[in-house]
């Protein structure tokens, strides 16, 4: 029986700025040899034709055998002459470059797609689909979007009826995949399908760092689409899918060039203090990545460290650190050691689900010459003046109206942390301290104080930066628990004064301090039991570490974390609609 000569074609295209004014061969063969000092070794194909018209085309192919991550504990049970004991993973990948006009263009097969991703546009899937349809149209299946800003990494929408983009609200979102219908007259007259070819009125499509037609195709239909993408691609954009600008790496070489400088030293400083990280750790695409069984970090294609678990960019730095892998000389050296090195996600089979270096999964904000900048995904982002004037005039508000300045007096020595901090209420009359107890992984608060009428459940925080997003996940979680705790008879809080009495036999000295502390006649049972959700109030406690003396409710703009306002704009939200009060507090601080 004959091989079927259609495929399922996914396109990618190479970043103009990988171009410059370099012609096809030489950016195929750079990017070919740094492939190849990562990975597996690709190897050029023979073509059978030398002519493709106006195309330029080379292939490469690669195979790779891998133990399965379950053979050494199979040949454990079987005997050793059989053959799952010495099985292997073999699998074959392949890159085909086409270089049409100024563009190049890539297809893959296997793995093919990890090799190039640090040489594609991150957005050639969302330039081609901003160019196709309009923002009302109702076509949408499903998208992907990046949270900037907020407690929400990001989420995937899938609806079951068709959606217009119009619908969305943007506030602080990029999106990174977007699923729709293309109807048959684009088919037509924009990808040169011909309708007899077409079985059904629409066909999906999928954009993202990639573009894909869900319709198979031949290798002159291929060719015929690369060039109509071509075309497609010197279009002016219907409308513009994100309210946050992705900078060009084309256009603003030296800017993107003095943010990274600029992040570098951001991370390399905080590495040298011994300062937990700001950013977030993840790949872009997180669903895979957050679901997978296995990590490695990679050096030159050998496998340095291994996790169970996603790490964070402070588990990885001291790991390499005990393996004295992190040199620290100067930013330079950190850079090379660390943030150049790979990281592969790993299903159960040992079968990677995403790749990429260490820099690529870093997500955060930084400041540079006065101005906010995201880097997200690899690339970089600025929100406009609009987006942050709207940020603070909505937080001032309702600081407003949440601020305290009386509930805590103690100041915060800047030389010590958090839980130094807290211990110094151990014993205060009104005042737990329930610092380190966390009943079903879910800390309540680290400081619960009460009097006749409320309950204070107190977040204590060391700086007002992108860590505000993490406690205010925190609070929330607490807060959900104790309301659903309010309807089946408080079993969490019954376990949180278990958990805390029962220290008193621990070695830990901190724990028996908390065992010995005196709790309300009745117990934290009868103190829940006995108010309404309106007279608890969960309170966000931070200090400010800035050596400059400013205050978040008079002098907001001084603060540049918009992160972290806008985690706590979320926050005071999600609160008052679980039917909770919720206080702002701002340590005196000492230091």
């Amino acid at each position: 029986m004959a091989e079927k000569k259609k495929m399922l074609v996914t396109f990618y295209q190479i970043a103009p700025h990988q171009i410059g004014d370099d012609n096809f061969n030489d950016v195929v063969n750079r990017i070919k040899r740094l492939i190849n000092g990562q990975s597996e070794k690709y190897t050029e194909q023979t073509l059978a034709q030398d002519n493709f018209g106006q195309f330029n085309i080379r292939v490469f192919y690669a195979a790779k055998t891998s133990v399965p991550k379950w053979r050494p504990f199979i040949s454990d049970i079987v005997t050793q002459d059989s053959a799952i004991g010495k099985c292997y993973n073999t699998s074959q990948s392949f890159l085909l470059f086409v270089g049409y006009k100024d563009r190049i263009f890539a297809i893959t097969g296997g793995a093919g797609s990890f090799a190039i991703d640090g040489y594609i546009s991150q957005t050639f899937g969302i330039d081609v689909i901003t160019r196709l349809i309009d923002k009302t149209s109702p076509v949408i299946k499903s998208f992907q979007n990046r949270g900037v800003t907020g407690t929400l990494l990001g989420q995937t929408k899938h609806f079951r009826t068709d959606r217009r983009l119009a619908d969305e609200n943007q506030f602080g979102q990029i999106y990174k995949e977007v699923k729709a219908d293309l109807n048959k007259k684009i088919l037509t007259t924009v990808f040169g399908f011909k309708a007899s070819d077409l079985k059904r009125d629409v066909s999906g499509c999928l954009a993202k760092t990639s573009f894909q037609i869900s319709k198979s195709m031949d290798f002159n239909s291929f060719l015929k689409v690369i060039a109509n993408l071509n075309t497609l691609l010197d279009k002016p954009i219907n409308f513009s899918i994100n309210s946050v600008e992705m900078i060009s790496r084309k256009k603003s070489i030296l800017l993107i060039g003095r943010l990274e400088e600029a992040l570098l030293n951001t991370l390399y400083n905080s590495c040298l203090s011994d300062e937990e990280s700001d950013f977030d750790f993840t790949h872009r695409e997180f669903d895979k990545y957050l679901r997978a069984a296995y990590y490695r970090i990679l050096e030159g294609g050998n496998s340095l460290l291994e996790f169970t678990s996603s790490p964070t960019l402070t588990e990885i730095q001291k790991r390499l650190k005990n393996k004295g892998k992190l040199l620290m000389d100067d930013a330079y050296q950190y850079k090379h050691s660390l943030l150049n090195l790979h990281v592969d996600s790993m299903d159960d089979d040992g079968n990677i689900s995403t790749h990429g270096t260490v820099m690529s999964h870093l997500h955060g904000e930084i400041f540079y010459e006065g101005h906010s900048y995201f880097f997200i995904d690899g690339e970089w982002y600025r929100v406009g003046p609009n987006f942050i004037a709207e940020l603070n005039n909505e937080l001032k508000l309702l600081l407003d109206e949440h601020w305290d300045e009386s509930l805590i007096n103690e100041s915060f020595d800047l030389k010590e942390d958090e839980g130094i901090y807290n211990a110094r209420f151990i014993d205060t009359p009104g005042v737990l301290v329930l610092d380190t107890i966390t009943p079903e992984n879910i800390e309540s608060c680290d400081l619960l104080k009460y009097d006749a009428n409320s309950i204070y459940l107190i977040h204590v925080k060391k700086g007002f930066n992108n860590m505000v997003r993490d406690l205010a996940a925190q609070v929330l979680i607490a807060a959900k628990r104790i309301q659903q705790d309010r309807k089946s008879g408080f079993e969490y809080i019954k376990e949180l004064q278990d958990m805390t009495l029962n220290g008193k036999n621990s070695k830990s000295d901190l724990k028996r301090k908390l065992a010995g502390q005196t709790f309300p006649e009745g117990g934290l049972l009868q103190l829940f039991d006995s108010r309404k959700n309106k007279q608890i109030c969960f309170c966000l406690a931070f200090v400010d570490t800035a050596e400059k003396s400013r205050n978040l409710k008079n002098d907001l703009t001084s603060f540049r974390s918009n992160i972290a306002k806008y985690a706590l704009l979320e926050l005071m939200k999600e609160i008052n609609a679980l039917g909770f009060d919720f206080r702002v507090i701002q340590l005196k601080k000492i230091g």
